[in-house]
């Protein structure tokens, strides 16, 4: 294999795993939003959040 084929599929390589890791990371964000839309529901802001919390 020459050095040119061999930095294409290196390339190649690099861009998926970068795919992936991004796939991974908005997948994560997503399941953050989510848990911080349910926890915030029923409260209209994070400081109500706050204030209800320490009132507990």
């Amino acid at each position: 294999m020459d050095a040119l084929m061999k930095r294409f599929l290196y390339r190649c390589i690099l861009l998926l795993s970068d795919a992936d890791e991004r796939q991974r990371r908005q997948k994560n964000s997503n399941a953050v939003l989510e848990a911080l839309d349910l926890r915030y529901s029923g409260h209209s802001t994070p400081l109500d959040l706050c204030h209800a919390t320490i009132d507990e």
